[in-house]
């Protein structure tokens, strides 16, 4: 039986919110020892950065992409979309709320790309489908920010919040620029900056790190840089490619499940009633806009 692109890229997809569920509960871990958010972000994408010049070497690559001058503008946005500003955003946000909330609140991603990416750019249009679904999930995330238990609005809900609205942005430059680079070079150059962006931000904002602490977080940052902002990325990147930006992000809510499990097994911490509730628009909402259906376009695939 001959499977699909679309499919395979499903399954490659299901995969990676594995370990993407995994990835704030070791997140939090690892702030308990000492890292900082902007030093563990430097550290993270000097990792990655390393990982992809291995491989853009090893595919003999190099020469292609950089002469490709007509990419620098689909690349540019997108570092500064998604290694900058998603990434800050994301890691900041896990010294102030729970990796469930940032789990459950980021689900917000798929109901923000379709919005932005159908609806304001036109670049994949949607369904009636596609946007009840994306108000749906909005609704969850509604749900965590203002639940009755907070006195205020939590700092962290809100840069989760704020990190999901600009990561379709972020998407639309990266597709672009996939249609002219090769997926590695564009998260090599992606990483390269970020570790320099964020190492610098780090000397300036942040304390020194002790080098001790650094080695004993090693196979936490290995995971950061090799997993979360290597192989993942690149899943997504070939997701985009294979089907959409809307139909991958919508796939990727499925993450927060594992992230549940994950976090009530390593961090002993339960989910909360309110987190629980929220759940069940969510996963209505993430069914509705990945069962709707899409015929593929030069650009990716509409409804």
């Amino acid at each position: 039986m001959i499977i699909s692109e679309k499919r395979q890229a499903e399954g490659v997809l299901f995969l990676k919110n594995i370990f993407s569920g995994l990835f704030p509960v070791l997140t939090v871990v690892a702030y308990t020892s000492h890292l900082s958010p902007l030093n563990t972000l430097a550290w993270s994408y000097f990792v990655a950065t390393i990982f992809f010049a291995i491989i853009l070497t090893v595919k003999r690559e190099w020469k292609k992409n950089i002469t490709n001058v007509q990419a620098i503008r689909d690349v540019a946005l997108a570092v500064l979309f998604i290694a900058i500003g998603y990434h800050v955003l994301y890691y900041i946000s896990l010294s102030f709320t729970s990796p469930q909330n940032v789990a459950l609140i980021s689900l917000t991603e798929a109901a923000f790309s379709f919005i932005i990416i159908g609806l304001i750019t036109k670049k994949e249009p949607v369904s009636i489908k596609h946007l009840l679904g994306a108000m749906l999930m909005l609704l969850a995330a509604g749900i965590v920010l203002f639940n009755n238990a907070q006195a205020s609005l939590n700092i962290g809900d809100l840069l989760i919040l704020c990190a999901a609205i600009i990561a379709p942005i972020g998407n639309i430059f990266a597709k672009g620029a996939l249609h002219q680079i090769s997926i590695f070079y564009l998260m090599f150059i992606r990483s390269l900056a970020g570790a320099i962006i964020f190492l610098c931000a780090s000397i300036i904002f942040e304390k020194s790190v002790p080098l001790e602490i650094i080695i004993k977080s090693l196979p936490y940052l290995l995971y950061s840089g090799l997993i979360f902002l290597g192989l993942m990325k690149v899943v997504n990147l070939f997701s985009f490619k294979k089907t959409s930006v809307t139909h991958t992000i919508a796939f990727n809510s499925l993450a927060p499940v594992f992230t549940f499990i994950f976090a009530w097994i390593i961090l002993k911490n339960a989910p909360s009633i309110v987190q629980i509730f929220a759940i069940i628009p969510s996963f209505i909402g993430l069914f509705l806009l990945t069962t709707a259906k899409q015929k593929q376009t030069a650009y990716g695939f509409e409804k």
